[in-house]
């Protein structure tokens, strides 16, 4: 029951952020000194980093609050977060195509939904919700018991028009409406350097 409600929330939540996502500009215009990518964020960012240890990752934490090292609230965004050959163009592909890249994207995640929806007017990227629950496996592959997660977040990605390969992560304690909103908002005003 509660994964209906989580569902139909979630679809009800993007239609109607993407009904304004384009109408409003308020926030800070966030520009990476890194990267030259812009994007309008709910608050100012109280720390900028790089997140990641690999060189083969490349991206920026923007964090908007924090209690010492516990991210309060925050996106992650990772350039070159996925390939060509096995991401469809949200754009262009058909429904079946995406609708099979969804479930086999579900399938091999710890996503509880994911979908395709517009980014902005012109471009289309997929919305995904990290699960509450995930099975746990042991070396046999059987499942072993249930993890429950203390937060859900959300991540984006799509493909911008220079055709880099962006995914935007929300970091959040709750996931509710207006963090959504916010999000879809930030997404709507990223722009390549």
């Amino acid at each position: 029951m509660r994964k209906i409600f989580l569902m139909t929330f979630f679809i009800f939540t993007l239609i109607t952020a993407t009904a304004f996502a384009e109408e409003t500009t308020e926030g800070f215009d966030y520009t990476s000194q890194n990267f030259g990518f812009k994007i309008v964020c709910p608050a100012e960012p109280v720390v900028v980093v790089n997140p990641f240890e690999d060189p083969a990752k490349r991206g920026e934490l923007l964090v908007f609050a924090n209690d010492g090292f516990k991210i309060l609230y925050g996106y992650q965004i990772l350039f070159d977060a996925f390939d060509d050959e096995s991401t469809p163009d949200f754009n262009k592909a058909d429904k079946e195509t995406i609708d099979a890249y969804l479930e086999k994207l579900c399938q091999n995640n710890a996503f509880e939904s994911a979908v395709v929806e517009q980014i902005s007017a012109n471009n289309k990227g997929v919305f995904a919700v990290t699960a509450k629950e995930i099975e746990v496996l042991n070396d046999a592959g059987e499942v072993e018991g249930v993890a429950t997660a203390s937060t859900q977040n959300m991540i984006a990605f799509f493909r911008t028009a220079e055709g880099k390969h962006i995914s935007i992560q929300l970091i959040v304690e709750n996931l509710d409406r207006e963090a959504i909103l916010n999000f879809r908002k930030s997404l709507a005003t990223y722009r390549d350097k």
